[in-house]
């Protein structure tokens, strides 16, 4: 069951509704787990944790995916795999062995990483039996029936879905009576000295007229760079790495590497939010990038407070020495241009290096006249403009 949802409305608005006839036959089955609903395990706090999943009735290597749906049958009218699955958590596809069986082992770089509570696109909720209703409610509802789907594809119904309910692991019930006063967070870790490169593809149209559709690839920036602008009063020679401080230690060798997909603008007034933010998979190497943390964000707006170019995270760690805990915190975003000559527009820096968009700066994002922004320079701790951005952090 599900409690009050606008899961409707979203369908509705989305223009995209497909319908499955309650006769369908699924070419596919869950073999494992063998039960539907299954009670997904979890450890001592509650958190979800990957188990195995084998489905056959697949075509001998052909490509299968395992994803979260809601609990929304897929046989019920305006079903829509878009609406009600969510792939933000789904790994690389397996490929079905000779005999048309797709394995799906945990621990495993493909396994099933069931999420509890707000999905990583942040379209619905998956709860457990217990779990309080969410506030404000998301758009998908918050649902305590939600589903595992196995598919050969993750973007389309098809005729060799299928499904098994999941169940939630509910929190620990406290023993005691005693009244306790229990801290509403508890910071695990966190991360400072974040500097990246990213690419923006299509570039962002300069003026900010309208949100577009982008893939946003971020990458830590190498040792060295130089970055630099008119109006900006200096320069910045980059440091590579950042120092992340975890349950297993401090690593002052950091990086991290994340490729984001949904709508983007760089005016914060053009922003629709019925429409999905930049979301996706990050993810912070440390140790000599013996370990590492993997976590599923999305863009949750601009923070005007410390400046116009600083934007806020928010999502949850997946694997890695804290999964389970929400990831939060501020970076910001500035155009740059790469140098093609030695001193280009003025400055210090070599052909190859970085310089500020100047053109952001004579016609803000915002303003007609501004050059198209297909490369950025972003980080925490003080921007291009004098923003100071705060870092990431992971709490319970």
């Amino acid at each position: 069951m599900h409690k009050m949802s606008r899961r409707f409305v979203a369908a509705v608005a989305a223009g995209a509704a497909v319908f499955l006839s309650a006769g369908a036959a699924y070419a596919a089955t869950i073999t494992t787990p063998s039960s539907s609903p299954f009670a997904v395990p979890g450890d001592s706090n509650g958190n979800p944790l990957p188990f195995t999943v084998v489905a056959t009735g697949f075509q001998a290597g052909q490509p299968v995916f395992a994803e979260q749906c809601d609990g929304l049958p897929p046989t019920a009218q305006g079903w829509d795999v878009t609406i009600d699955c969510d792939n933000g958590a789904s790994n690389a596809p397996v490929l079905a062995d000779a005999t048309g069986k797709a394995t799906f082992t945990a621990p495993g770089t493909r396994e099933f990483d069931p999420v509890k509570g707000l999905q990583p696109t942040g379209g619905f909720a998956c709860l457990a039996p217990n779990d309080p209703p969410l506030s404000p409610l998301p758009p998908g509802g918050d649902w305590t029936n939600c589903q595992l789907r196995i598919s050969s594809n993750n973007t389309t119904a098809t005729s060799d879905q299928a499904f098994i309910t999941l169940t939630m692991p509910n929190a620990p019930v406290a023993t005691t009576t005693t009244t306790t006063t229990v801290p509403t967070s508890t910071t695990l870790g966190s991360c400072s000295g974040i500097q990246f490169l990213g690419t923006l593809t299509p570039p962002l149209p300069g003026d900010g007229s309208v949100a577009t559709g982008i893939v946003a690839s971020l990458k830590t920036a190498k040792t060295g760079l130089v970055v630099w602008g008119p109006g900006f009063g200096g320069s910045i020679t980059t440091t590579g790495a950042a120092t992340c401080g975890f349950p297993n230690g401090v690593h002052p060798d950091a990086t991290i590497s994340a490729k984001l997909s949904g709508n983007a603008t760089c005016n914060s007034a053009s922003l629709d939010p019925s429409q999905y933010p930049l979301n996706g998979k990050l993810k912070i190497s440390y140790a000599a990038k013996a370990l590492s943390e993997q976590a599923y964000v999305r863009v949750a707006g601009f923070d005007p407070v410390p400046g116009p170019d600083v934007i806020a995270l928010t999502g949850m760690d997946v694997k890695g020495s804290i999964p389970g805990a929400t990831v939060s915190g501020e970076v910001f975003f500035d155009p740059v241009i790469k140098a093609l000559a030695t001193g280009e527009a003025g400055g210090p820096e070599l052909k190859g290096q970085y310089y500020f968009d100047n053109n952001q700066i004579v016609h803000a994002c915002g303003t007609a006249g501004g050059g198209s922004i297909g490369l950025i320079y972003g980080g925490d701790g003080t921007s291009l403009l004098g923003s100071a951005a705060s870092g990431l952090s992971f709490s319970f």
